[in-house]
């Protein structure tokens, strides 16, 4: 898809004049993984090839889709993990959740290659987060929750597969001045997460404000402005419900990533 051609698509969309059939996002996980260090709160990020037919060229977080056989072994989670309230707390159920964090330790082994099931998961060192829905313009799109996840001691994280051809460990902020100078191409869900990521300095932090912050489902979509064109507004993915207005359009397109 291109430019111009998002841009026909989010104005018919506004409009309700849209002359396709919206794509049902497939459910998928991505996962914030993070380690302290004398410089601060790191992340960990992979740059997709220009091949890859989603998002080439953007600097993303490891995850991927929610497979069918994804489900989670008992001993993956602490006896103590409160399942059950994490998934209220993210208007889902506990074995949506559960899929969700069996598909987002396979992810991180195949991508990064490390096991965050080494050990028992506590809500110490992995979280739910947020959660993201690619726009309804779309060709290709994705239901998306997001994890953070503090890095087991004793591995290293790196390309682990033919899904990324350059990592590294980075601060939010650097990530943030970097893209914002045209060196990290990112996505909306990621340069939010690591604005979030930015207001915290240590793991800890982070991981305590994941135990209670609210996950909502978030997706842009385009409103009419009043001149023929459009303007956007963050609404719930699943009610429509607007949540912040004015925000911007969503930047880079997610299907076609760098190569436009």
């Amino acid at each position: 898809m291109n430019p111009s051609l998002a841009t026909e698509r989010a104005r018919k969309l506004a409009y309700g004049l849209q002359d396709w059939d919206i794509v049902e996002p497939r459910p998928a996980t991505t996962v914030m993984l993070l380690r302290d260090d004398e410089a601060g709160l790191h992340t960990f990020l992979m740059r997709r090839p220009l091949s890859m037919k989603f998002a080439p060229g953007m600097h993303v977080f490891p995850g991927g889709a929610i497979d069918p056989e994804d489900q989670l072994a008992p001993h993956i989670l602490d006896p103590r993990y409160p399942l059950d309230a994490v998934a209220a707390r993210a208007s889902t159920t506990a074995p949506v959740l559960s899929a969700g964090i069996a598909a987002a330790i396979r992810e991180v082994h195949e991508e990064a290659g490390v096991n965050l099931a080494a050990a028992p998961l506590t809500e110490s060192s992995f979280a739910l987060i947020d959660h993201w829905v690619t726009p309804a313009f779309e060709t290709r799109r994705f239901d998306v929750s997001f994890f953070v996840a503090l890095m087991p001691e004793g591995q290293q994280a790196h390309a682990a597969s033919a899904e990324s051809e350059f990592t590294c460990w980075i601060t939010p902020a650097e990530a943030l001045q970097r893209h914002q100078a045209g060196d990290m191409p990112m996505l909306q869900p990621t340069l939010a997460s690591l604005g979030m990521l930015n207001q915290y300095p240590t793991v800890a932090a982070v991981m305590d404000y994941a135990r209670t912050c609210a996950v909502t489902p978030r997706t842009p979509m385009p409103v009419p402005d009043g001149r023929g064109g459009v303007r956007w507004q963050l609404v719930h993915a699943y009610t429509g419900e607007v949540l912040a207005d004015d925000t911007g359009a969503p930047g880079d397109l997610e299907t076609e990533g760098v190569r436009q």
